[in-house]
């Protein structure tokens, strides 16, 4: 299966793990994915949104709850009650609404759904979040491989340019190829610290998303064994767990819940609402020492009779939202399969290159020992050895890159049937 990109002949010592890591100073791909969840200021953001969405709902629950309010008046008038016409009043009114035609739960309703919008949300930033540490992570393990292979290419070099006037005075080499090989020393020292600059990036990006200062330690095989775990052996497995788990879809598809709910009560503007009412007053006239405590108790049916437009617009407007929704999430699917099958494609293709790429190495290796026997022998200039001991190290970095291409494939596909969040 694609997640299996390497297999045990890639297992070389240019792929070989961070076994100077020791377990207190070792930061696995799942705790650092827990500790950037844990800092990260969107997932804070996207819990804000969470609680916004989920006050809102209580609002809207709230209605259909008895709603007490005090009032206080002082008029000059004809004696009335709760109607502004009394000189002193100081009451209570108390009401409960009794029927609306559904508009409250269909409210209800869209209000539930957008507390599963903003879940959903909070699942994508987790996602995002996470994607971008364990992508961190593999720029850490691949920026050690290839500081560990720069350092063996310096070390060969090393060993040659020690034993340069040796050869030099013997005559198994020129005083040109001396030069070259110093100077292909030189350039190793270079390469090194390019390397090595890369992975204290890497290092220091890795530390700003966890907070941690633990190394990546977790080698590829490992790596692979953590994706392997998440992810269907097939493409229409992944697509299939994709579409029942991405954020983003079933963000949409609450979206839409939600906005069904909302035609369906704008379409319910113009039906009466019924509430029951009841109001308790103490009332004094004209300043006097008397007071009298009243009350009273009834019905009240509202309804809109005409809006000039505005009710048949609150509803066109709500089925164009609905209808943009349908179609963002008909979009969504699409998108996410097209995107799935391309990566799918890509991991397979990598995994493809990382093996021709171990060939390449296997036999560039080869014919490196060959030409360096030619060398001993006096049938070859030192200049072919160093040609092809350069293409050794260059087909060992792309077996590197050619390898974490591969991994950072797959991750993309575990990112979108959403299983790298905790």
């Amino acid at each position: 299966m694609i997640f299996r990109y390497i297999t045990m002949a890639l297992l070389m010592p240019c792929a070989w793990p961070v076994a100077s890591a020791t377990a207190q100073a070792c930061l696995t791909l799942t705790d650092a994915v827990r500790l950037s969840e844990t800092i990260d200021p969107s997932i804070g953001e996207a819990d804000a949104r969470v609680a916004g969405a989920k006050a809102r709902l209580i609002g809207v629950k709230s209605e259909w709850r008895p709603q007490i309010s005090g009032f206080a008046q002082t008029n000059d008038g004809p004696n009335g009650i709760g109607d502004g016409r009394t000189n002193n009043q100081l009451g209570i009114t108390v009401s409960q609404r009794l029927f609306d035609f559904g508009r409250g739960r269909l409210e209800q309703r869209s209000a539930e759904a957008r507390v599963s919008v903003a879940d959903f949300g909070l699942e994508s930033a987790r996602n995002d979040v996470a994607t971008v540490t364990a992508q961190t992570y593999l720029d850490a393990l691949k920026a050690e491989e290839r500081v560990r292979a720069a350092r063996a290419r310096k070390a060969y070099l090393a060993d040659l340019v020690a034993g340069l006037e040796t050869r030099l005075t013997a005559k198994d080499i020129t005083a040109a190829e001396k030069a070259r090989i110093e100077a292909e020393f030189a350039l190793a020292g270079s390469d090194l610290i390019e390397e090595e600059l890369a992975l204290a990036a890497a290092q220091s990006d890795l530390f700003i998303l966890t907070s941690s200062e633990q190394a990546a330690c977790e080698s590829l095989a490992q790596v692979d064994d953590f994706f392997a775990r998440h992810l269907p052996e097939t493409l229409v497995g992944i697509i299939d767990l994709a579409t029942v788990q991405h954020p983003q879809i079933l963000a949409a598809e609450a979206e839409r819940t939600a906005l069904q709910a909302e035609l369906r009560a704008v379409g319910r503007n113009r039906a009466p609402t019924v509430d029951v009412q009841g109001v308790a007053a103490v009332a004094n006239e004209d300043f006097s020492d008397q007071f009298e405590v009243e009350s009273r108790i009834g019905i009240n049916v509202s309804a809109p009779i005409y809006g000039f437009g505005r009710y048949s617009s609150e509803k066109q407007e709500a089925a164009a939202d609905l209808q943009a929704a349908e179609l963002n999430l008909a979009r969504l699917h699409r998108d996410l399969e097209k995107r799935i099958t391309l990566t799918w494609q890509r991991a397979i293709a990598y995994e493809a290159l990382a093996l021709s790429q171990v060939s390449a190495r296997e036999s560039l290796k080869t014919e490196a020992a060959a030409l360096l026997r030619e060398f001993e022998n006096g049938l070859r200039p030192y200049q072919d050895v160093l040609q092809a001991e350069a293409g050794v190290q260059h087909a060992i970095l792309q077996e590197i890159e050619a390898r974490y291409l591969g991994r950072e494939q797959t991750l993309q596909l575990v990112s979108l049937v959403d299983a790298l969040s905790s």
